[in-house]
């Protein structure tokens, strides 16, 4: 086996399919803590999509998007109307080439979505190979005291990611901003770049934990494929910064070593979900809408 091959798995069992995120200059009274960053590894299959159902748009909770990602893992998108929710169940339907029904599973979420917000995206669902399309609907939601039984509502109508009408652009985080994101290329046998980049806290609360999305292109502004560490698309993967600790008006730098494609020129972040110190939960309502605008679709 190829050294460089056999470094690479090596480090990728270590920190089970995690990628290392470190900060530096932190603060003035702060030593250079290191932090990590964890993303997801599965194995490649076709992306499809089931739309949202119009019909369901008045219950307190709803399936906005259902879909498999390039690599045959389920995810759904659910819009809650009501109050903030701390959990949700889903039917999930299977289906095959043919549109035919293989098989239905219950799931159980254990996610916050603020009152009026979308959650679910990072959320993985069992697959079953042979999986061609997918459908959910909610069974029902946690609030704050009880739980909530809801009659399933499915669509059926199956589209794809580039169909998805995709209505706004800016994907911002009214929390942080984030600086352009540098590629430096590894000096390890490897072959792989490095990703760093600065996050300031510009909100009134500590942040504790914070998830990005990064879309990576090639020097003539192509997408790269993310395997074997891709999220959503081929070129898009989550970044999750567990315990940033992050305080009001500070700045810290991160760095993920050995954490892209060899042939990255350029990589596009947006920030996917905060969490704060007081247990408060920000879900970017943009992050389907940047996720389409990437071509990461595209093969």
């Amino acid at each position: 086996m190829d050294k460089g091959v056999f470094g690479y798995l090596l480090l990728s069992a270590v920190v089970c399919g995690g990628m290392i995120l470190y900060c530096n200059n932190c603060t003035v009274q702060e030593s250079a803590a290191k932090e990590t960053v964890t993303e997801t590894k599965t194995e490649p299959t076709t992306s499809q999509i089931v739309g949202h159902n119009e019909n369901s748009q008045n219950e307190p909770a709803y399936v906005e998007y259902v879909f498999l990602d390039d690599f045959g893992i389920p995810h759904a998108v659910v819009k809650n109307n009501g109050e903030q929710i701390y959990g949700y169940g889903l039917r999930i339907k299977y289906y095959n080439e043919n549109k035919e029904e293989i098989f239905t599973e219950e799931s159980d979420i254990d996610e916050v979505v603020p009152a009026g917000m979308s959650g679910g995206l990072e959320r993985f669902i069992p697959k079953h190979e042979g999986t061609k399309y997918i459908d959910a609907a909610i069974t029902y939601i946690k609030l704050l005291d009880n739980k909530k039984e809801l009659e399933p509502i499915f669509k059926n109508d199956f589209i794809s990611l580039r169909n998805i009408p995709s209505g706004r652009s800016g994907a911002e985080c009214k929390f942080i901003d984030i600086s352009p994101a540098s590629v430096i290329s590894s000096q390890g046998e490897s072959d792989l770049s490095d990703i760093r980049f600065s996050v300031k806290n510009k909100s009134e609360r500590a942040i504790k934990n914070i998830e990005f999305l990064a879309a990576e292109f090639d020097a003539q502004g192509s997408p790269v494929s993310a395997l074997p560490n891709g999220y959503i698309c081929s070129n898009v993967r989550k970044l999750s910064w567990d315990n940033a600790s992050i305080k009001q008006n500070e700045e810290k730098t991160a760095a993920s070593p050995m954490a892209l494609n060899k042939d990255c020129a350029s990589v596009k972040l947006i920030v996917n979900h905060v969490e704060f110190e007081d247990r408060g939960v920000w879900s970017n309502p943009d992050t389907l809408d940047w996720i389409i605008q990437q071509g990461g679709s595209e093969k």
